[in-house]
């Protein structure tokens, strides 16, 4: 027995699926390097302690951005 929904899936759509995961993806790839970035700088400026320091406030910080 074959899924309704899957079966009735065009390659357009599954096309454009599959590039907005990728894009997606990229947001979190973007976002992620310019905090760790942004660690770096503050770890080099004395801000913090060590990179450690920074990871919590990274971590809330990209929740923030992917909750709806």
């Amino acid at each position: 027995m074959e899924d309704f929904a899957l079966a009735h899936v065009g390659p357009a759509y599954a096309w454009l699926e599959m590039e907005m995961q990728k894009a997606w993806g990229e947001f979190w790839i973007e976002k992620l390097f310019y905090g760790v970035q942004d660690c770096t700088l503050k770890v080099m400026t004395m801000e913090v302690s060590n990179f450690s320091a920074c990871v919590s406030e990274l971590i809330r910080e990209l929740k923030r951005f992917a909750s709806p």
